[in-house]
């Protein structure tokens, strides 16, 4: 659970925001503005009681706050039953306010957010499309709608046309992240103008999406919904009864807000002290990868992932997943012309929620451009075929049942390097000879028993001359020096499995092998294709597997 507690005098009053001319319209934004704050006041009265709080530690600190993180927390009470009449009362209120002023924009923004804390989310999308205020609020307000929703396409759209129609000033503040990164991408993030930002924008966001599958990025629009709450709540009274200041909107951009209240009682010697604490939805992850994979996006690897390390400098709590881990897979790329074939091998995490649910698997693949493939199965092996340019790909296994989402997502080989397509496999076959024939044997994760032999298929350019392949498997723990060798071709001979063959010239240009590993040791092992013509070398590629008893 993601908690904040505050302990506060009741004393501030809300912010009554600039009110209409006429002075009808006057006293149904006071009217309005008073109701608000009253059911603020009472809410705040009926809070449950917990025993919970400060928890001794402060993994962020923003401003004022001290911010923790901790996951393993209850979620927090629910709400008192006496608390729905009185928002249902307040909604009664704004609904007339409404009708008579539609285009006062604070009126329509607090019965959207009410209407979302009612659950009556159908409703509150009717008030956002019935709003007659500045047309960005109005598009923003639909875009929290939709996002509450998950239809984060729609959701997308509305905050686009939102962005296009706001004041620059503004916008440009909606479309930072910077406090969102992490350290190093947020100084160089910082150092550019707001048009530098957006060109950088696309790819960045794209990178932080959780789910690639899915039309849509539910991570941006839940940054701006959380915008949109935030200006919610900076014109009004707030439960913690506080002032707004920019640390209390920062923290809610990094880190949502609370979808449950509670408060500890007041003490003896400090009757009039109450201290509030705010529930957001948890468990919440870090969805934004490392600083290396932000400098430079063909870099990243799904090792830039940590969805859950403590001082993540933002979180999201997708409502599709509880649990977000690493899959394990083998993930390559096999050129064909102008375009690439993309196969992606996997199996489940060692975790509960996958290991008796029902899966579903997606594999997509990003283009520069931003346009992406996608091939939904729930076999063990997907193939996607894309441009020859495209990027990154990811792998991404969903539990519904359990809000399970397990993730592989790496950048590709650039095309015109010297990789070459590689696949390790079971059960290799003397017929064996093409992708075709080997794909359903694909390792779903780079582990196999050192027992079984290891199939290893390969594709390269085609060649006039005879092509020779020589393939070894060294041991991962080698000493450098050893390394080094191997690396100026100079120890070769000298690792465990060592094979050396040569073809006359023709129009293949797949091969694959069957390789005895039942003498090696169990560990992880290197497996290394070199293909050659000649003095020159055509590719190579290495695939790190780890052999168990």
């Amino acid at each position: 659970m993601y908690h904040l507690a505050l302990t506060l005098l009741l004393q501030s009053a809300p912010v009554d925001p600039q009110g209409a001319s006429l002075p009808d319209s006057a006293r149904l934004r006071r009217d309005a503005v008073g109701a608000q704050g009253d059911f603020e006041i009472q809410r705040r009265r009926r809070l449950p009681v917990t025993w919970g709080g400060y928890s001794g530690r402060c993994d962020v600190r923003v401003g004022r706050f001290c911010y923790w993180h901790d996951d393993e927390s209850p979620q927090g009470p629910k709400e008192p039953a006496s608390i729905a009449p009185l928002r249902q009362a307040l909604l009664v209120r704004l609904g007339e306010a409404a009708k008579w002023l539609p285009g006062d924009g604070w009126i329509v923004g607090q019965q959207v957010r009410y209407l979302l804390e009612a659950e009556r989310a159908g409703e509150a999308l009717d008030a956002a499309e019935r709003c007659r205020a500045e047309a960005w609020w109005c598009r923003a307000l639909e875009g929290l709608v939709l996002h509450t929703q998950r239809a984060y396409a729609e959701a997308d759209s509305s905050f686009s046309a939102a962005l296009l129609v706001m004041p620059d000033e503004l916008r440009c503040r909606w479309e930072n992240i910077a406090d969102l990164l992490p350290p190093t991408a947020a100084r160089v993030y910082r150092g550019r103008s707001c048009a530098e930002r957006r060109s950088w924008a696309d790819t960045t966001w794209a990178l932080a999406d959780p789910l690639w599958s899915v039309p849509g990025n539910d991570r941006r629009t839940e940054h701006y919904a959380r915008h949109v709450m935030s200006h919610l709540e900076r014109h009004s009274r707030s439960t913690y009864q506080m002032s707004w200041a920019e640390d209390t909107h920062e923290l809610l951009v990094r880190f949502g807000w609370p979808e449950r209240w509670s408060r500890r009682d007041q003490s003896a010697l400090s009757p009039s002290e109450v201290s509030v604490i705010g529930h957001e939805a948890h468990p919440a992850f870090d969805f934004w990868p490392v600083d290396d994979a932000l400098g430079d996006a063909r870099r990243l690897s799904n090792e830039a992932y940590r969805f859950s390390v403590p001082e993540a400098a933002s979180r999201y709590s997708p409502a599709y997943a509880k649990v977000v881990k690493a899959v394990p897979a083998q993930v390559t790329r096999f050129l064909r012309g102008d375009s690439m074939e993309v196969v992606a091998a996997w199996r489940p995490p060692a975790d509960t929620t996958f290991e008796r649910a029902s899966l579903s698997a997606a594999l997509a693949v990003r283009g520069f451009s931003g346009a992406q493939r996608v091939a939904v199965s729930s076999d063990h092996v997907l193939r996607v075929r894309a441009t020859r340019d495209s990027g990154w790909t990811s792998l991404e296994v969903s539990a519904p049942e359990t809000k399970g989402l397990a993730r592989y997502r790496a950048a590709l080989p650039r095309p015109d390097s010297a990789e070459l397509g590689l696949l390790l496999y079971s059960d290799p076959s003397p017929t064996d000879g093409t992708l075709d024939d080997v794909i359903s044997r694909a390792l779903p994760s780079l582990e196999t028993s050192r027992r079984d032999r290891l199939g290893i298929y390969w594709e390269y350019p085609a060649a006039r001359d005879s092509v020779t392949f020589v393939l070894s498997v060294y041991p991962r723990s080698a000493h450098w020096l050893t390394r080094l060798a191997r690396s100026m071709r100079l120890a070769e001979a000298a690792a465990p499995v060592h094979v050396r063959l040569t073809e006359p010239a023709g129009a293949r240009t797949s091969r694959s092998l069957g390789v005895d590993v039942s003498h090696l040791a169990p560990g992880t092992y290197d497996v290394r294709v070199r293909v050659e013509t000649g003095a020159v070398e055509l590719g190579q590629a290495t695939r790190t597997v780890v052999l168990k008893r």
